[in-house]
């Protein structure tokens, strides 16, 4: 994830060539989330952002830290500790979306809602790699027991509420697809064909009636394992699938926001300043 820049003796990690999106403000998600990963495991933030998806740190440091963070993830009690924080920074979010989305509707958002979703955000992305980090090292030994409690997929989810429209599906069931789904099949900020009323409604008038339930995309929290392992294989599994959600979630009421507002949603991004604000806020 990090390169080495000898000509400045630091390392950099530039998200413009690991993720392929349309948008600066999609950079930014996981820029500001890695700024805040520090403070998942209580240590000090060593990283500075540079430019929209860029970050850089010196050589000691960046190897000091990731001594630090393969310490962390080795340990399945540390890994423990992390699950209900999971679960309570993702309900935040749902929460700051459902918020936004809401003072959207009715053309109230205002730049401090942008930076109160964006900060909802940038919680439940500063614990990605912890996560990526902490399931590779278990999937080694609890192979199977993973594949046993793992969450549903999303597109999975996706894929049967797609598939639960029919001929008989009203305006209002295809409206309410897009809103809940639409925004899924994509992670450019770009609207793209399942949230287009006509295309849908398209695919619905060819299939036949059937009986096929739709489910709801965001999955509650599951907190009835009780072994150690199997709660941190559940709770991980399970925030990986609820942060995609709400990641493109998220995206998609800021794009619409934006727009709404008369701004270029491709060129939003958030003012450098602003993320230093909220990082040195963080870190207190």
């Amino acid at each position: 994830m990090f390169l080495y820049n000898q000509s400045t003796a630091q390392y950099i990690c530039d998200f413009q060539l690991i993720y392929d999106t349309d948008c600066k403000v999609h950079f930014d998600f996981y820029a500001v989330g890695l700024l805040a990963e520090a403070w998942v495991i209580n240590e000090r933030n060593i990283m500075t952002l540079s430019d929209f998806g860029f970050i850089n740190c010196n050589e000691k440091d960046c190897k000091s830290y990731k001594y630090i963070i393969e310490e962390k993830v080795s340990s399945i009690e540390f890994l423990h500790t992390l699950c209900e924080k999971l679960n309570t920074y993702i309900n935040l979010l749902i929460v700051a979306n459902n918020d936004y989305e809401k003072k959207g509707n009715e053309k109230l958002v205002l730049p401090n809602d942008d930076l109160l979703l964006f900060n909802a955000l940038m919680k439940v992305m500063a614990f990605r790699r912890i996560v990526d980090y902490g399931l590779e090292r278990l999937e080694v030994k609890y192979t199977d027991r993973l594949k046993e409690i793992n969450s549903q997929s999303y597109l999975l989810i996706l894929q049967n509420n797609l598939e639960s429209l029919d001929k008989m599906s009203s305006k209002v069931d295809i409206t309410t697809f897009i809103r809940d789904n639409g925004y899924l099949f994509s992670f450019d900020m770009r609207e793209n064909k399942f949230e287009n009323f006509d295309y849908i409604r398209q695919i619905a008038s060819e299939k036949k009636q059937n009986d096929l339930v739709v489910k709801d995309i965001i999955v509650q929290y599951d907190n009835t394992y009780v072994n150690l392992v199997d709660r941190v294989l559940y709770a991980f599994s399970w925030y990986n699938e609820m942060r995609h959600v709400l990641q493109l979630q998220t995206l998609r009421n800021i794009r619409d926001s934006l727009q709404h507002r008369g701004i270029d949603p491709y060129e939003y991004s958030i003012r450098r300043d602003v993320i230093d604000s909220i990082i040195k806020e963080l870190y207190k």
